[in-house]
């Protein structure tokens, strides 16, 4: 009988018996993915789970940081590969305890978390170069391939350097304890022994840092200047093996929330507790990487029938210029994630968080019930973003938007999508005026496909007043010459206008094409802030007209700060 319960187990795929995580993506900048056990990919962001026999790989540009469940942390440099090739982690019992992970290519940055402490056997990392042990630590590792090698005129082979405690360093011809303070390097040639060194080696390049140390190099501990031979050939004074240097519970605390610090320490270790994340400067990033669309169903006329995977409180502003029976309109409008209303991001050519489905249900019968939008086949262009976690993008062609069943004609649709948005109670907090002027968005668009090339304006927030007391958008660089002029017809109430509220906005539209008659337009502004305490304002726009012959309208988004 356990013969046959053993057969059966085996054949079992992965992750149905082995579905508990390993670890948590804390963050994803740019291309990151992992590769599980069956060869399937999938995109990483944050709080995605990662699991045993994982390959997480990050692209040009990406980085990515995870948490495992002892609390070890590791960050991956950008076009890296590292492989969870054995994990167990139970706290009830440590002697199952292992962690080995590979280094295939690139670089990391690593404290080293439960695992280890007890049996340092416990933990190891495998390059083609050397093995890893530890002595408890934080280490950082680069491997050096041959395009690594040809850029930075270094050897093929393993650098690193010891920021914290100790790792041992095991090559095919000998292995040196590198202590606290020390960089080390191991060329990938046959019988090369491992160099220790007060200086960076040639090809070594500091976490963050975008070009090789060559003649010097700031020392993240000191902060002091160092000037590097470029030979790793200066032996460290201390390779006797002893445990001189901080020890494994100094550098790899309890807690597992740990970032590491950039000051120097003081034989305590350089770990402390805040948010997390090894580097708290990339939690300012955008956050591009998203579960992928597949994941996430169909539309239906139920929300109950589709679950994105946007967070809750988060929100998309859109614009769109409809064509309806008796004419061209430009609108805009705003959809927050919350029980029934729901938002599908997906990573669209290398970009992440697009809006790829909406589902958006009114609170009145006069409202959707519901307004639901697909991309479908649509292309994606118009994309940008900020740091305060922000991005913009324009939808043409191929998508469906739909209105209470009734299938809307759109030119274009424009997005605007943060999961940052500034809490009630700190907006309400507020005082003073301010003035947050135009620095991004999608270009403005017409009636007749026309695409502007230049964008202004403001929004004017007196916060004291719970009002909004001025707004303005000036569009230009159409090919016809056209310029439309918007501004706020009068002061509205801000929180009203956060609950969702639009700004009501009229002005002209002059110059060339349609607009030589200089009629009046009327429109619309959606608005909400972004950032702990609103440090920018996200928008969208649609206004129209006609010059007594011809409808004129104009949408688009935009991200304003002060």
């Amino acid at each position: 009988m356990k013969a046959l319960l053993f057969a059966v187990f085996l054949m079992i795929p992965l992750p149905l018996w082995a579905a508990d995580p390993v670890g948590i993506v804390l963050l994803a900048i740019g291309q990151a993915e992992a590769v599980d056990a069956q060869g399937e990919a999938r995109v990483l962001q944050r709080k995605s789970p990662l699991y045993h026999g994982d390959l997480l790989r990050t692209g040009a540009g990406g980085r990515l940081q995870v948490r495992f469940t002892d609390g070890g942390l590791v960050a991956m440099k950008s076009s890296s590969e590292f492989r969870i090739a054995e994990y167990s982690f139970d706290e009830e019992n440590r002697e199952q305890d292992s962690a080995v992970f590979e280094l295939l290519k690139g670089g990391m940055r690593t404290v080293t978390g439960q695992i280890g402490k007890q049996d340092r056997a416990d933990y190891s990392v495998r390059t083609v170069v050397a093995t890893i042990g530890i002595r408890g630590t934080h280490y950082e590792l680069q491997l050096c391939d041959a395009g690594c090698a040809s850029q930075r005129n270094a050897p093929r082979g393993l650098v690193g350097r010891v920021l914290d405690g100790r790792i041992h360093v095991s090559g095919q011809s000998d292995a040196q304890d590198i202590p606290k303070g020390k960089y080390f390097s191991l060329p990938q040639v046959d019988g090369s022994s491992v160099r220790v060194s007060s200086e960076p080696p040639a090809g070594f390049v500091a976490d963050g840092d975008d070009t090789a140390v060559g003649g010097g190099a700031v020392d993240e501990d000191s902060g002091e200047d160092q000037s590097s031979s470029g030979s790793g050939d200066e032996s460290s004074s201390d390779q006797s093996g002893a445990d001189s240097s901080t020890t494994g519970d100094q550098a790899a605390s309890d807690s597992t929330e740990m970032t590491l610090s950039g000051s120097a320490t003081t034989g305590e270790s350089s770990t402390t507790a805040t948010e997390g994340v090894l580097d708290p400067g990339l939690a300012t990033s955008v956050d591009t990487q998203v579960i992928d669309s597949t994941a996430g169903g169909t539309l239906s006329t139920s929300s109950a029938g589709f679950v994105g995977n946007a967070p809750s409180g988060s929100m998309v502003l859109v614009a769109m210029t409809e064509q309806t029976a008796t004419g061209s309109k430009g609108s805009s409008g705003d959809v927050t994630v919350d029980g029934n209303n729901q938002i599908l991001l997906s990573t669209v050519g290398g970009v992440g968080n697009v809006p790829t489905k909406i589902y958006y249900e009114g609170e009145s019968a006069t409202d959707c019930q519901p307004c639901t939008f697909d991309s479908g086949s649509a292309t994606l262009s118009q994309t940008g973003g900020s740091a305060l976690g922000v991005n913009w993008g324009r939808w043409s062609g191929g998508f469906s938007l739909n209105e209470n069943g009734v299938a809307v004609d759109s030119l274009n649709f424009d997005y605007i999508y943060s999961d940052k948005i500034t809490p009630l109670s700190v907006i309400s907090a507020k005082s003073g005026v301010l003035v947050y002027n135009y620095v991004g968005g999608t270009d403005p668009i017409t009636e007749n496909g026309l695409v502007g090339t230049s964008t202004s304006g403001s929004v004017t927030v007196d916060f004291g007043s719970d009002s909004v007391t001025a707004a303005r958008l000036d569009l230009s660089g159409f090919s016809d010459g056209r310029l439309i002029n918007l501004s706020l017809d009068s002061a509205q109430t801000l929180s009203a206008v956060v609950g969702g509220d639009t700004l009501l906005m009229s002005g002209s539209c002059s110059g060339g094409g349609p607009c030589a008659s200089y009629p009046n337009m009327t429109g619309e502004m959606s608005m909400t802030f972004v950032g702990s305490n609103a440090d920018a304002i996200i928008s969208s726009y649609g206004a129209s007209g006609n010059n007594g012959t011809d409808d004129i309208t104009v949408s688009g988004t935009a991200l304003l700060q002060p």
